[in-house]
């Protein structure tokens, strides 16, 4: 006898696939589904409406218990339609995991979080045996701050999707065929309301009344409402209905977060009501009486995380000062970025646990900022004490220029007589040989990282050895956890990404954005002055005189801009000079009194000038490495006038880069790479999205061609002559050898990246330099 439903015995057994590919039980769920009650919702513009049929089976039947729309927590609401018993054990689980989250993060979950514990809950019902799936599907609906107001739809098999309308149960298909014609991406509340009647009312059977449908409304607060502030500070109390059974006499959802739901009454004419035109405002649902809602604040994740104590009045306190006032706007919202950005990371990558093992402790992450504060401010006094420009000009591009020598060695061994070794070498291999540094795993596994993360934990470990005060250095648990986000996660993932090359490749042609198309314009230009006239001419010396003009005006222009930059570097650099100078003196008065003679000499070595070598020598021998200046007369003269010209201008040069360097790391550039990291790293609405696939071995060639022939076109004619070659296949052979020593592989420009790690350790901790 085979089994009922014709699927065979494979429709008595849940976890086993039939012929055809299918799960036999989820197919009888759904069709469990397709039996209940037509259930809908609309996704307006100002909000979400979800509504359904409320029938009872005897008129002795008690109404008032009998609820289908049910809240789960103030800004998300749902409907089913299915087996009543199974839509009261889910609801439950759903009030049991808003009550979690708001126990961990202490704020409403968004709706997206919410479905996806639901459609866990309803997917592993589908892998164990002896159980069934859940005979219902649901509609949820709900409002948060990261994506609005969201409909979503969850089936029996746990598979869920974002709808902008939906219908499910017995008359799902004719639902699903009107809203497709009634429904626009303009939709109004009030018309979705309407629209949502129209439907029912298309399938249903006797009079609809206000006892025969239940509505649920989910609107969006105002900005006015998110922006108020509780009396007297005080925290948001949570509000939550029962977690057994809905929530009585309620169908309509208030979204602002923290407020009780208000009791809602639906028209007892509803047949009047749903003649209306949608575009008449209807009165169908009005509040009920309850007490006003309390005056509140939208409270940031940063505030109720890492500061839970702090009144939401109270400003959050500075982390980074870059000499300027507490009050300035610049260093506010830079401030404000640093405590989102440090927030969302503690709450993806430790609360995620920790509030696992203890859900009621709110005292680990404010320790663990004050901890990572203190290093931040640490960094910022040494790096005032570092010279910009000496880093920047001179010790990063010999190291720049060192990997590009090294690179070209080992290319050139791996075409000698290593060939003839057993096991051919690699020119990773080759390129480690020259530049080993303990920091690299030149044997690891597939996919494992290039960098050892001991070294950077080790290295981390050291850096808050020497920046935290004694009584937060003794604490292990936030020390080890300060040390693995910043070793692991931050510097892993970062390195791991700057050292592939193809990723590399994107962020040069993201700058080198192409310049918009000219050459059709000039020709359509030239084309006007096809007939020589006697207009033509004059209109040629006018353009010409225009030119020539504007030009004269660029020029006066750059002069005045240039004479007002260096007198602004003039001042930097006597403002800077001048606490140095004060404190020399006052400590040669100070000794003079007991040892006359060593005053002088300390006088003097102190203010004896620290270099005379020129700045921009390393970068111009970087220059000349890329492009192999040997081999070409021009390039060679270029840049040996280049290097003249900045001897001979060198003290206006060491005045005016500092000052250029200052005012680059601003509050504003601080701000905008501190906001793009964050769209890095937590696309998900504030968590850590899935990493992104890596463009195959075609698409990576893609890159480089591309790159490569834009490097080429940025030059005109007669200058990349000069400075690449006099053939264009010349020109294209400097620019593939100028981009190998980057393009090899990871391994190779891991080694970089390492050494320049330890170029700024050593600037900013150069106690971890010495010998010990």
């Amino acid at each position: 006898m085979s089994a009922a439903g014709g699927g065979g015995a494979y429709s008595f057994s849940l976890t086993t696939f039939s012929p055809s590919g299918k799960l036999v039980q989820i197919e009888h769920a759904l069709a469990v589904v397709a039996q209940g009650t037509t259930s809908l919702g609309i996704k307006a513009t100002n909000g979400i409406v979800i509504a359904t049929e409320k029938k009872s089976s005897s008129i002795l039947v008690d109404e008032s218990a009998i609820d289908k729309v049910c809240v789960i927590c103030p800004n998300i609401g749902i409907v089913y339609s299915g087996m009543g018993p199974d839509y009261r054990v889910l609801t439950a689980k759903a009030r049991k995991s808003a009550q979690a989250y708001w126990k961990i993060y202490g704020e409403y979950p968004p709706t997206r979080v919410l479905v996806q514990s639901i459609a866990t809950v309803m997917q592993e019902a589908t892998q164990s045996g002896g159980v069934r799936p859940f005979g219902v599907s649901l509609l949820v609906a709900g409002w948060d701050s990261h994506r609005g107001p969201t409909l979503y739809q969850v089936d029996p098999s746990g598979s869920y999707w974002a709808w902008k309308a939906s219908a499910i149960g017995k008359n799902m298909t004719n639902a699903k065929t009107f809203l497709e014609k009634r429904y626009n991406d303009d939709i109004s509340l009030e018309d979705a309301i309407h629209t949502a009647l129209l439907t029912l009312k298309e399938g249903f059977e006797g009079q609809m009344t206000e006892k025969t449908i239940e509505i649920g409304v989910v609107t969006v607060p105002t900005a006015e409402e998110i922006a108020e502030v509780p009396t007297g500070g005080a925290r948001v109390k949570p509000v939550f209905p029962y977690m057994d059974g809905p929530l009585r006499s309620i169908s309509w959802m208030s979204a602002k977060t923290g407020q009780q739901s208000v009791p809602e009454a639906v028209d007892s004419d509803l047949s009047k009501l749903a003649q209306k035109p949608p575009t008449v405002r209807s009165q169908s649902i009005r509040s009920g009486a309850s007490e006003p809602p309390k005056s509140k604040i939208h409270v940031s994740l940063a505030r109720r995380l890492l500061f839970p104590t702090l009144l939401p009045t109270s400003p959050l306190p500075p982390v980074l000062m870059l000499d300027l006032s507490e009050d300035d706007p610049a260093l506010v919202e830079l401030n404000k970025e640093l405590y989102d950005f440090l927030a969302l990371a503690l709450r993806a990558f430790v609360q995620t646990w920790w509030g696992q093992i203890t859900p009621r402790d709110r005292d680990l992450m404010p320790q663990i900022t004050r901890v990572v504060t203190h290093v931040i401010q640490d960094i910022e006094q040494r790096a005032s004490r570092v010279d910009l420009s000496d880093l920047v000009l001179r010790q990063i591009p010999t190291l720049v220029n060192l990997h590009v020598s090294d690179y070209r060695v080992a290319a050139i061994r791996m075409d000698t007589a290593f060939t003839n070794t057993s096991p051919s070498p690699t020119i990773q291999g080759l390129f480690h040989m020259l530049q080993p540094h303990v920091a690299i795993q030149t044997s690891q596994e597939p996919g494992a990282p290039v960098i050892s993360q001991i070294y950077l934990r080790q290295l981390v470990e050291n850096i808050l050895r020497l920046s935290l005060p004694p009584e937060d250095w003794e604490s292990e648990t936030e020390r080890c956890i300060v040390r693995e986000i910043v070793a692991c996660i931050v510097l892993g993932n970062m390195f791991k990404k700057f050292a592939q090359p193809w990723f590399l490749h994107q962020i040069v042609l993201g700058l080198l954005k192409p310049s918009p198309l000219t050459q059709s314009e000039s020709k359509k230009s030239l084309a006007r002055f096809h007939v020589p006239s006697v207009q033509v001419l004059v209109i040629f010396i006018l353009s010409a005189m225009q030119t020539i003009s504007s030009l004269a005006l660029s020029i006066i222009s750059t002069f005045q801009y240039l004479v007002a930059l260096t007198h602004a570097a003039n001042r930097a650099y006597e403002r800077r000079k001048s606490p140095h100078r004060r404190n020399t003196s006052e400590s040669v008065a100070s000794m003079s009194s007991s040892i006359e003679g060593v005053a002088d000499t300390a006088l003097q070595v102190t203010l004896e000038p620290e270099t005379s070598e020129d700045i921009f020598v390393p970068l111009l021998k970087l220059v000349g490495n890329l492009v192999q200046v040997d081999n070409r007369l021009p390039i060679t003269a270029i840049l040996l006038l280049f290097r003249l010209s900045s001897r001979l201008c060198q003290p206006w040069f060491e005045k005016l880069i500092p000052f250029i360097l200052s005012r680059m790391i601003s509050p504003a550039s601080l701000t905008a790479a501190i906001q793009t990291g964050k769209r890095a790293l937590f696309p998900n609405d504030g968590w850590p999205g899935p990493a992104p696939a890596e463009p195959t071995i075609e698409e990576q060639l893609l890159l480089r061609e591309q790159l490569e022939s834009r490097l080429g076109e940025l030059c005109q004619p007669w200058l990349a002559n000069v400075l690449l070659g006099s053939s264009r296949k010349i020109q294209a052979l400097t620019i593939k050898q100028a981009l190998d020593p980057f393009s090899e592989s990871a391994e190779i420009n891991s080694h970089l990246l390492v050494i320049l790690l330890d170029l700024v350790v050593s600037e900013l901790w150069p106690e971890l330099s010495k010998p010990s």
